[in-house]
């Protein structure tokens, strides 16, 4: 993995240009930011991204090498060491930051049963809906060409079945469609309610 130079800055009060990019860098390594076996940038590319000359970054990457932070690949370039100086492996501070973290799978409780809004995942037909995506995919209203208030064709279907199965009576016109009923809700307070007013709201 090649580094990015980043935020890589020169602090003013080192008594050289040298002293302080190798301080700079020292302290990306030792603190963990900068991983190990990483390529560092050439030092033509670093010369002319920090302003400073090319000599003054070979000395600071040659210190480095030295004191081994850093190791030098011949035709290759220099890379951050796998291992690295001791004393600088002794703090808590650095210990916990050059740690490599565990990453544990977190399991996903929302598809519980009863949860709200999570159709049964386990019996929902995924080759199906696939095969019809594909086949729909093509569709304008599927590419965001579509009306501010959901596709008219599905709204005035929705209209029909609100009338005859629900014995609600409302036309295609009034009817939003939103990804979902936290979008719903949020449209329903924004538009009815003021700051400060009081809601009430059932719990679920």
């Amino acid at each position: 993995m090649k580094i990015d130079i980043g935020d890589l800055t020169l602090s003013a009060q080192q008594s050289s240009r040298q002293t302080a990019l190798f301080i700079a860098i020292r302290d990306k390594i030792t603190q963990g930011y900068w991983e190990t076996n990483s390529k560092l940038p050439s030092t033509r590319q670093l010369s002319k991204a920090l302003s400073v000359s090319r000599n003054t970054v070979i000395a600071a990457y040659e210190q480095l090498v030295a004191e081994g932070y850093i190791q030098s690949k011949a035709s290759s370039g220099y890379y951050i060491s796998a291992r690295l100086p001791e004393h600088y492996l002794t703090t808590a501070h650095n210990q916990h930051a050059l740690a490599p973290t565990s990453l544990q799978p977190q399991v996903n409780n929302t598809n519980n049963a009863f949860a709200p809004g999570v159709p049964d995942l386990a019996h929902f037909p995924s080759k199906k809906w696939q095969r019809l995506y594909q086949q729909q995919f093509n569709r304008k209203s599927f590419l965001g060409c579509n009306d501010l208030q959901g596709d008219i064709n599905f709204r005035q279907v929705l209209s029909h079945y609100l009338k005859t199965s629900r014995s609600v009576n409302v036309s295609a016109e009034r009817i939003i469609v939103t990804s979902g009923a936290q979008q719903a809700l949020m449209m329903t307070i924004m538009a009815t309610t003021q700051p400060n007013d009081t809601v009430l709201v059932e719990n679920p």
